[in-house]
């Protein structure tokens, strides 16, 4: 999941370029120069062409500039609309696009970026006493969430939801919601909460987790898993409360595994949906310095495995194996220059010394026709700079890339005992 860059990272238009969200095509009027945005792959660029022109970028991604907002159905659920709209932008969008070329660069993770989408709204019995309707229109907004919960009488809402947003962000959010109406002091929290927080978990909880606090009644619903807290910290999201980032991953410590904490302090360490929520200073005095909570043995011990700058659970998963098989631990975000072209490459983890590199390689690597295409002009020109790059899948037996990785990390020591470079007798 590499990218390529210019060498000049102080460029304020490469900046630009690798901050920008990813969004449809828009212009507008900025010092007296065009700018486009690439829903594609996050490029801005100048219609000055000091990087590439705008007929330039849209010969390189010709479907990228032909989105255009559809108009929900009316006649379908705001839950369905909601999650079609969803899914349709983010195969517009894909979540880390790469690219070899400068009119096609991005950020390295997926940007903070949100779209318009129908969220419906709820409200409770006390409502109609203030806005009355007749009993057969009452009957008809009824929900599933059980007695007292309706749906608003005014229809759904148009919120703006991230891009990354999936089925069990909408579900989550959509049962808060509900929750809400009727329970506004309920505070979502646990793996609920980390849904919502984006970050990385394998099964979405099978009930709404909130708290409340221990001078309020437990709320008992079939679709809630309620629990009592002396007091916790929470933000507010839309109608409904929610635990903050800090507290949810406190929570989790007693909830999760071990590699599942890796991976959401990985999340919350590096840019998945916009810039790091935490630093690794503040992690370590998050999870160190907080005397007593359940999971505490645990999450420490994963803390000493996270690292800032990884791209996905997935990398995680890989770099964890490959420890746990003995072998040394990768750096994460490895830059590698290209002379020839002025840009570089970021690799997911590489051993720098052996010039060896492990790269994973998502589904959009093999669906995306373009993205293929860069992909087999990024390895080529790693080989030609003397790299062995190990390609993995969520495929892939990783008994096997261990054994890989490890009989490549020994033909290159062996070669540069064989023949030591100039750096190797520094060293």
């Amino acid at each position: 999941m590499s990218r390529s860059k210019r060498f000049d990272r102080t460029s304020s238009l490469a900046s630009t370029a690798m901050d920008s969200p990813r969004s449809t095509p828009a212009r507008s009027s900025e010092s007296g120069a065009d700018r486009y945005r690439c829903p594609r792959c996050a490029f801005r660029g100048e219609s000055t062409g000091v990087v590439s022109t705008r007929s330039a970028h849209e010969t390189a991604h010709p479907r990228a500039f032909r989105v255009e907002w559809r108009v929900l159905d009316s006649t379908r659920t705001a839950h369905t609309a909601a999650k079609a709209t969803i899914h349709r932008f983010s195969r517009r969008l894909p979540l880390s696009p790469q690219s070899g070329d400068p009119s096609s660069m991005s950020s390295r993770n997926r940007s903070e970026q949100s779209i318009p989408a129908d969220i419906p709204r709820f409200v409770s019995g006390d409502y109609f006493a203030a806005h009355p309707v007749p009993r057969r229109r009452r009957t008809q907004l009824q929900t599933r969430f059980g007695r007292g919960i309706f749906t608003h009488p005014a229809g759904p809402v148009r919120l703006l939801v991230p891009t990354w947003a999936g089925d069990d962000w909408l579900n989550t959010y959509e049962a808060a919601s509900a929750l809400a109406a009727v329970s506004p002091h309920a505070v979502v929290a646990g793996r609920s909460a980390a849904i919502l927080h984006g970050l990385p978990l394998r099964h979405r909880p099978r009930k709404l987790e909130i708290s409340v606090h221990r001078s309020e009644p437990i709320i008992r619903r079939p679709w809630v898993m309620c629990r009592h807290v002396a007091n916790t910290s929470h933000v507010t999201l839309a109608a409904f409360r929610l635990t903050t980032i800090r507290q949810t991953l406190l929570d989790l410590a007693g909830q999760l595994g071990f590699l599942e904490l890796v991976q959401c302090f990985d999340a919350v360490l590096g840019r998945w949906h916009g810039p790091p929520q935490l630093t690794p200073v503040e992690l370590s005095r998050l999870i160190v310095g907080t005397p007593r909570y359940p999971g505490r043995k645990l999450a420490i011990a994963a803390l000493h495995r996270a690292r800032p700058g990884v791209d996905s659970p997935q990398e995680t998963r890989v770099r964890l194996n490959l420890i746990d098989a003995g072998l040394p631990e990768p750096e994460v975000s490895v830059s590698v220059d290209n002379p020839a072209t002025g840009y570089y490459y970021l690799l997911d983890m590489a051993y720098r010394r052996e010039k060896v590199a492990v790269e994973y390689d998502g589904d959009h690597h093999r669906d995306d026709e373009d993205q293929y295409n860069r992909d087999i002009t990024r390895l080529q020109t790693l080989e030609q700079l003397g790299w062995t790059v190990i390609r993995v899948t969520r495929r892939s037996d990783m008994s096997r890339v261990v054994h890989d990785v490890r009989a490549a990390l020994i033909r290159r020591r062996q070669k540069s005992a064989a023949h030591p470079t100039q750096a190797d007798r520094a060293s």
